[in-house]
C-alpha cells in the first residue's frame, strides 16, 4: 500500500506448498520523502527444516533505517539489522536474549545534480559468508548525468 510518496507499507509472505503454513512473513514500512525518511522492517522465517542443514534455520529479524536531510545537498543516514531469534525459536541457541546486532552503519552524504559523494562507517557484528566481523569505512563517489547510472 502506498499513500503518495510519503507512506509505504509492504507485506510479503511465502506459503508451504504442502500444507500452506506461512514459512516467511515480512513487513516493511516507510514514512517520509526521498531526502528524509524512516524505514522499519520485520522478518520471520519459519523454515521447518531438519537440523542437519545448518544454514537454513528459523530466524526473526528487525531492520531500521533512516536519513535526515540537514542542508540543501547534505544528509546523514544510518541503519541497523538486529537478530531477534531467541531460545523459543531455536532451542540449540544458548545464552541468547533475543536481541543481537548483525550490522549497523552510519554515514554522511552529499548529492546534487552532478555529483554524489558519501562516507560510510559500517560495523559487522557477525561473520557471514566471506564478510568478516569488524569495522569498514567506505567512500562512494559518482558523477551523475553522463548518460548512465
Amino acid at each position: 500500500m502506498r499513500f503518495r510518496d510519503i507512506v509505504k507499507f509492504t507485506h510479503r509472505f511465502r506459503l508451504d506448498k504442502d500444507n500452506f503454513a506461512i514459512r516467511r512473513n515480512e513487513f516493511d514500512a516507510a514514512v517520509g520523502t526521498q531526502r528524509t525518511y524512516l524505514e522499519v522492517g520485520y522478518l520471520r522465517l519459519n523454515r521447518d527444516i531438519s537440523g542437519g542443514i545448518e544454514d537454513l534455520k528459523d530466524r526473526e529479524e528487525l531492520r531500521l533505517a533512516g536519513r535526515v536531510g540537514f542542508a540543501r545537498y547534505w544528509s546523514i543516514f544510518g541503519s541497523g539489522v538486529f537478530d531477534l531469534t531467541g531460545n523459543n525459536d531455536d532451542p540449540a541457541l544458548t545464552n541468547v536474549d533475543g536481541f543481537q546486532p548483525i550490522r549497523t552503519r552510519l554515514g554522511v552524504a552529499y548529492q546534487d545534480d552532478c555529483l554524489e559523494f558519501d562516507l560510510t562507517w559500517r560495523r559487522d557484528y557477525v561473520a557471514t559468508g566471506d564478510a568478516r566481523r569488524g569495522n569498514i569505512f567506505q567512500v562512494h563517489i559518482a558523477v551523475r548525468n553522463l548518460g548512465f547510472r
